[in-house]
Parts: structure tokens; sequence; C-alpha cells
């Protein structure tokens, strides 16, 4: 039996994590913010250890014992400017200093395996197909902190002896996804248009999968650090809008004569876009492709929810929701 320091337990992915864990029979140490609840108090395994992630000596004092340590811990957004997402904000601390601290709390207990959970948001926008060795142009505050992150995980882990591996998700989604949810009522609605024909890839990740992902990963025999990308299986966003479109008995429509136009300004001069209307146009426009096949082999089939479960999932979710 191992025993597993897990942050971000009250997040989106963390519980899900937990749950993996301790059906397994390992045990997990919580490391959860001073003075919030946790939805993994209910599971047998799981010890809360209210902690300071900034803070080596409560670290090490919480972990002691722990093989594996995790880091989830991230807020979804990083505050504007004027609130403060600079760095040196605590939201842009705890994706980047908290890991430097991690692992030096790591190293001094013993654990050997640290696992950062990132994103694929340092790749920035690309029109291609992205693998681990893409160029990184990460183009927000929240994309540039989870790089610096990234860095530090591997320059620390280097420095203390701690085999780090990051793992890159794309487009987590399940239910509670609070990010999908605007998309989900306009779909669910019925007559929702797309511009274009949908028929580019739009390769996203249900959190479930996510975290066997991320738990294949704490139990590899890796002995080397390395970086991962972790995605679902290949659909188009045509797929993936029709299954959530037929669980909820609607349909989509799609404008194919519209795609060609909407894709030159896009790619063109998308300053002459509004910001709404630009991110709208990029979900519909732009490829979301990854290269997951090094996952795969280091992490076996981590896939087990089909879209169309997931979306039949996530719609009634919605329904059992409304007044």
């Amino acid at each position: 039996m191992s025993r597993w320091a897990i942050t971000g337990t009250t997040g989106f992915i963390g519980p899900k994590l937990c749950r993996l864990v301790c059906d397994r029979g390992d045990e997990v140490v919580a490391l959860t913010r001073p003075g919030s609840s946790s939805s993994t108090t209910d599971l047998t395994g799981v010890r809360i250890c209210p902690t300071d992630l900034l803070d080596v000596a409560a670290i090490r004092r919480a972990i002691r014992g722990c093989d594996v340590v995790v880091h989830l811990a991230a807020p979804r957004r990083l505050p504007g400017k004027s609130r403060g997402s600079a760095p040196g904000s605590r939201g842009f601390l705890v994706i980047t200093e908290a890991c430097r601290a991690l692992l030096e709390a790591a190293a001094e207990v013993g654990a050997s395996k640290f696992v950062l959970a990132s994103s694929t948001s340092v790749y920035g926008r690309p029109w291609g197909e992205v693998t681990e060795s893409s160029p990184l142009k990460p183009q927000s505050e929240y994309a540039r902190a989870r790089l610096t992150g990234e860095r530090l995980s591997l320059s620390t882990g280097a420095r203390v002896g701690v085999c780090v591996t990051i793992v890159r998700l794309s487009g987590v989604y399940g239910p509670g996804s609070i990010p999908l949810r605007p998309l989900l009522a306009k779909v669910t609605a019925g007559g929702f248009r797309v511009v274009g024909d949908g028929r580019q890839i739009h390769q996203t990740i249900h959190v479930e999968d996510a975290a066997r992902a991320l738990d294949a990963s704490g139990r590899g025999g890796r002995t080397s650090s390395e970086t991962v990308l972790v995605s679902g299986a290949r659909s188009s966003l045509r797929e993936w809008l029709d299954e959530m479109a037929t669980a909820a008995g609607v349909s989509v429509r799609y404008t194919p004569w519209l795609g060609l136009p909407a894709r030159l300004a896009l790619r063109g001069v998308p300053g002459l876009i509004g910001s709404r209307r630009l991110a709208s146009l990029d979900y519909q426009l732009r490829p979301r492709a990854y290269a997951i096949e090094h996952s795969l082999e280091l992490f076996g089939n981590y896939h087990q929810v089909s879209l169309g479960d997931a979306m039949a999932e996530l719609v009634g979710e919605r329904h059992a929701a409304l007044p």
C-alpha cells in the first residue's frame, strides 16, 4: 500500500483522483486550503490536512510518509491586472512557487514521484496538431503561470532528486464543469448555429479519464522526468455537439459557407474582432488536435467514458438543475 499527497482535492479533478486511489486500497493525504470544505471526507483512506502550499515546513509535516505527491490545485483563471494577476499574486504563486515548495518537502520526506497537472494552454492557440515538443506560446496570465510552474517543477525536481511528470491536460469536462455551462445551455435549448461545418478535430477529455491518466502517472515505474500530453479520443466538433444535442432531443445547425471567411478573419486580423466574438469563433473554428500516443504508451488506455455517455450525463445534470 502506498500513500499519496494530493492538492486540489476540493476542485474538479481532485475528488475523482482521490476515489481512484482509495478504491485501490492506497491512502490519500488531502492538502486542502485552510478554511475550505472538502468533498473527499466521505472516502475511507483520506486524511484531510489544511496546509499552506507555500510553507515548506507545513507541507513536510503533512506529507511525511507519502510516496507520491500530485499537484492539482490552481485557480480556474487568474484575475485581471487590477486585482493582482502579476507574479506575486496568490493565484500565480499556487500555480508556480507551490511546485517548488512541494518538491522540496517531497525530497525531505523521501517521496519519489511528483506529478504536476498542467494545461495545453501553454501552447497558445495553434492551428495544427500539437505534440509534447510543439512551440510554447502562452497567451494569458493563466497560461504563463502554468508554464512557469512546469519549469520550476523540472528544475527543482532535478535539484532535489525527485522524478517529475508533467501532465498537460486538454479541455477537461464532465459533470460540474462550470466553463461548459453556457455552451450546454445554448445547445440544449435547440437551434444552436455553428459558424463553419464543425468537422475540425475537437479533442477533449472527460474528467474521469483525466483522473485515470493522473493516477497512472503516479503509479508508473519511471525514474526520469518528462512531459506528456493527455487528452481524449479524437472526434470532430460536429460529433461533439451533435452528441450533446441528441442527448437533449434537439439539433445543431451548421453554416459551412461562413467557415472560410470567418477563419481568414480569425487568423489574419483577430484584432478587428471583439473579444467575446473572438472567443466564440476560436471555439467554433480552430482545431484542437493533440498527439497522445506517448501518454497512451506510458499509462495504458485511460479512455473509459464514451462521448455519448458523457453527453447524456451532462444533459441529464442540466435538466435536473432546471426549475
